[in-house]
């Protein structure tokens, strides 16, 4: 995150007002900001789309408590579908949202137990999704 965040406030500090820098994971929503990227687009949103834009609108408005505790949940359940990359992300986007099919070859789906696996590993955080 140090090296990245460092990056992102060389181009902060320009002061090229047209120029807008973005986070590209979901873990790195509230310290991209911090430095002054102007939001986040992450492969997350298409799972946790309410979870990524509660974590954005609690930092812009001065929360940084409670923007960092919802980011610390959120990088929690991005972790489990990043380590299964995109058939992971279709498994859960296919069995909550009735969408995202296989992927194309030459990858691999999740096996079955993958799949049950990864929905133990982050249902709590589809409870808290659906709650926002």
């Amino acid at each position: 995150v140090a090296t990245a965040t460092s990056s992102l406030s060389e181009v902060y500090t320009t002061g090229r007002s047209n120029y807008m820098a973005f986070a590209g994971i979901a873990d790195f929503i509230t310290p991209s900001l911090a430095v002054g990227s102007s939001g986040a687009i992450v492969g997350a949103a298409n799972v946790f789309p309410k979870s990524c834009v509660n974590v954005y609108n609690l930092c812009v408005a001065g929360k940084q408590e409670e923007a960092m505790q919802a980011q610390a949940k959120l990088a929690v359940a991005d972790w489990s579908l990043t380590k299964r990359a995109i058939p992971g992300f279709k498994a859960i986007l296919q069995h909550y949202h009735g969408y995202g099919g296989i992927p194309r070859q030459p990858m691999e789906k999740l096996s079955v137990e993958g799949v049950k696996e990864l929905i133990e590993e982050i249902g709590w955080m589809m409870d808290l999704e659906n709650a926002l």
